[in-house]
């Protein structure tokens, strides 16, 4: 199914110019979300605004995260809320686990807390998904997703900009050496 927006475009110094365009949709059949996968998910704040600098906001939509991962049948693996978005790498637990309804009641719900207190939306319409294929290693995801705020501030550092990172990433998986991680970067 495609989506129609439309684009205003502004022509010399006459009004707007609307042009109606269609969104391709990207997603493999419903089917392929549900069940025993591995998923491997990114979800920006709306038009990346670095909303969870704010560490209550981050335990907010954590708990939010946490509870729906429970509900909808999901183990959390790893998981980092950068100052734009939040990478997570989650499995489903039993047959019927169903990946998109997860992420949409988690974004729905962190959402609306954020629009309660603030009157602004917090999350882009559409995450990124990966579903990870049998021979792909979860490990890999999980090292990528940990060290995700190192490689930033990091490459920060190599533009010459200041190091202000702000991020909170919790290592939660099989085999992990570490219960958490909070790597703050000033």
């Amino acid at each position: 199914m495609e989506n129609t927006k439309t684009a205003d475009l502004k022509v010399g110094a006459t009004k707007p110019l609307t042009i109606p365009f269609r969104r391709k949709n990207i997603r493999l059949l419903r089917s392929s979300y549900i069940g025993h996968q591995w998923y491997f998910l990114t979800t920006c704040t709306l038009d990346r605004i670095p909303r969870f600098q704010d560490g209550r906001l981050v335990a907010e939509a954590l708990g939010f995260l946490v509870e729906e991962a429970h509900t909808h049948g999901f183990d959390i693996q790893a998981y980092c809320f950068m100052p734009d978005l939040l990478h997570l790498l989650t499995n489903g637990t039993h047959g019927a686990a169903d990946c998109l309804s997860f992420v949409k009641t988690f974004k729905q719900r962190s959402g609306f807390a954020f629009k309660q207190r603030s009157q602004k939306r917090l999350w882009q319409d559409r995450p990124y998904d990966h579903i990870l294929r049998p021979e792909e290693s979860w490990e890999a995801v999980a090292y990528y997703i940990w060290m995700n705020p190192v490689r930033v501030c990091s490459r920060n550092q190599a533009r010459g900009e200041p190091r202000k990172l702000r991020a909170l990433a919790v290592l939660q998986t099989k085999g992990s050496p570490y219960s958490s991680f909070f790597p703050f970067v000033s």
